[in-house]
């Protein structure tokens, strides 16, 4: 391949295939060096691209001899060069609300660290804490109840009632005590005595006395 046609091969490469120029100086077998001493001539000179080939040679390598059947003013190139697309930023990954949840819920156990649950599912630890904070603000789903709060509580030690002793079971003096000796018996009557109680005892005096 002579010198001129490999100069409009790489910047065809270049700026047609949008190849680099690693790319280029293998696919054309040249140095890398060459290919990028080809390029910071062209960037001085102010060649754009397309041009034509003799135009491209006479710019870059002015000092190289010329045969007089070519010799001709060289010619500037107006043409400017084709700007490469710009490249696209990746879209940011739109997570299900039900993974959301998941994590939020499962990163507000006791002992779990929410930055390690991040690294194993393959998210920045950052939004997990964003969508832990939206999820408090009940804009990620239903938000957490509040927690219990626990009372403060005081045992106060309180002394046992005393022993209840034989004394204690005797009936008082004012209770009343009725004792009736009968033919067949001694009757005993303790306690509160009904008037039906007394109609009958003194039924049965009456009778007793006649």
């Amino acid at each position: 391949m002579s010198e001129r046609a490999w100069l409009i091969e790489v910047f065809r490469l270049h700026y047609q295939e949008q190849l680099s120029q690693n790319r280029i100086a293998k696919q054309l077998g040249l140095p890398r060096s060459t290919v990028n001493s080809c390029f910071q001539r062209a960037t001085r000179a102010g060649v754009r691209w397309p041009v034509n080939e003799l135009t491209l040679e006479r710019t870059l390598y002015p000092g190289k001899k010329r045969s007089r059947s070519s010799a001709s003013p060289p010619l500037q190139a107006s043409i400017t060069a084709v700007p490469s697309k710009p490249k696209r930023r990746g879209r940011r990954p739109n997570f299900p609300q039900a993974f959301k949840l998941a994590l939020v819920k499962q990163s507000m156990q006791p002992g779990v660290s929410t930055a390690r649950l991040a690294r194993e599912h393959g998210i920045n630890d950052n939004l997990l804490f964003n969508w832990r904070n939206l999820y408090k603000q009940g804009r990620l789903g239903p938000p957490l109840p509040a927690e219990p709060c626990l009372l403060p509580v005081e045992l106060e030690d309180v002394p046992s009632p005393p022993p209840i002793t034989e004394a204690d079971k005797t009936p008082p003096s004012d209770v009343a005590e009725c004792e009736l000796v009968l033919p067949g018996g001694t009757l005993r009557l303790r306690g509160a005595l009904s008037p039906a109680l007394l109609s009958m005892l003194i039924r049965e005096l009456k009778g007793a006395c006649r």
